[in-house]
């Protein structure tokens, strides 16, 4: 914290770490500029926004269907800002189905090929994935809502997320806030948040509920041309700043997210850090958890969930900064998962990625 005067200014909550340790670093990977057709600023602009205005680490232009030159353009926009230790870029595009949902694609490394005219079904997008063996991570955004605008029969213009056809090598993700809020779960749950209050049974805990291993991230999904403008930020623990390092933490699920504050967590199962699966030798194996979480004001609660519900809960100190271990002994038969939800006073909240745990 530094004073001047009548003015204080506090600094985003920083750790120090061990070389061994993965750092934290923040961006916005779900932004839109001028390459989308309902979208403004120019690229390059976009990347010096999110690195030089908002601090970002990272960041990625994820506009609609970029082909031929327009696709160029942002390929050759994201390699020009990417700069190893000082702001990484992905390269990424989205895919709007009108009945399967939003996702965005992310892919691993300096090019990729611009997005295909495929049937509006997920399973010709696994299919080309796996012929040009593409290193890529797809997720789906505001998957528990539904366009207000309709079409002409009254039905919506687009639809919330399927789970239904999903392929876990790589749908690893689901962003779970974005500016229309959070989808966690039906209703938000949280009532500091913006959101639309109808449940189209595609929340990220529906997803858990039906066996799926997706990780957390937040991202703003702007389209201003200005990345991190909104409520959102995606959290990675990466061995590095670079493209390649933030993209494997992505794919490994070690990455959480923010309604917009650089909030620290830090949570681990048997010493497994977040997006892990584990395996404990037997049933009777307790689970120790362990967490952290330093905020950017004070802490309000912080919430343990296993299968989607609160297993234990603490209420805040009147701090920003807490930590706690918590051991689960009872008799595991099937596979259970846990993630850690953290709000501030000032309505400001996080979400870990999950752990599973199974039974050998």
């Amino acid at each position: 914290q530094v004073k001047w005067g009548d003015l204080s200014v506090s600094s985003n909550p920083i750790l120090p770490r061990r070389v061994d340790e993965p750092g934290i670093l923040f961006g916005d990977i779900h932004s839109h500029c001028e390459i989308s057709s309902d979208a403004v600023g120019d690229p390059d602009a976009a990347y010096d926004y999110a690195r030089r205005f908002w601090g970002l680490d990272f960041g990625a232009l994820s506009d609609h269907s970029p082909r031929g030159e327009r696709w160029k353009r942002a390929v050759e926009s994201a390699n020009r800002n990417n700069q190893d230790g000082v702001f990484a870029t992905l390269l990424g595009f989205e895919w709007s189905s009108s009945d399967f949902g939003h996702r965005n694609i992310y892919y691993r490394g300096d090019f990729g090929p611009e997005q295909p005219r495929l049937p509006d079904n997920m399973a010709s997008w696994w299919e080309w994935l796996d012929e040009r063996q593409l290193r890529a991570v797809v997720v789906p955004h505001h998957t528990n809502t539904e366009s207000t605008a309709v079409r002409k029969d009254g039905t919506p213009m687009w639809r919330a997320a399927d789970w239904s056809a999903i392929d876990h090598r790589y749908q690893r993700l689901v962003e779970i806030c974005q500016n229309r809020g959070s989808f966690e779960a039906p209703g938000g749950p949280n009532p500091e948040l913006r959101i639309r209050r109808k449940d189209c049974g595609a929340s990220a805990q529906a997803a858990l509920a039906q066996g799926h291993q997706v990780g957390f991230f937040g991202s703003t999904d702007t389209h201003s041309g200005r990345p991190g403008t909104g409520e959102a930020r995606c959290a990675v623990l990466a061995s590095e700043l670079t493209r390649d390092a933030v993209w494997d933490a992505l794919y490994a699920r070690r990455c959480y997210g923010t309604t917009g504050a650089h909030i620290i967590v830090l949570f681990d199962v048997n010493r497994s850090p977040s997006g892990s699966e584990i395996t404990i030798p037997d049933a009777g194996t307790a689970r120790v958890v362990t967490w952290r979480a330093v905020g950017t004001n004070r802490i309000k609660r912080v919430d343990l969930l296993r299968n989607n519900e609160i297993a234990m809960q603490w209420p805040g100190r009147g701090g920003d900064d807490m930590s706690e271990t918590f051991n689960c002994a009872r008799p595991l038969d099937q596979e259970e998962w846990w993630y850690l939800r953290v709000l501030q006073d000032n309505g400001e909240i996080a979400w870990s990625s999950p752990i599973w745990v199974r039974p050998e």
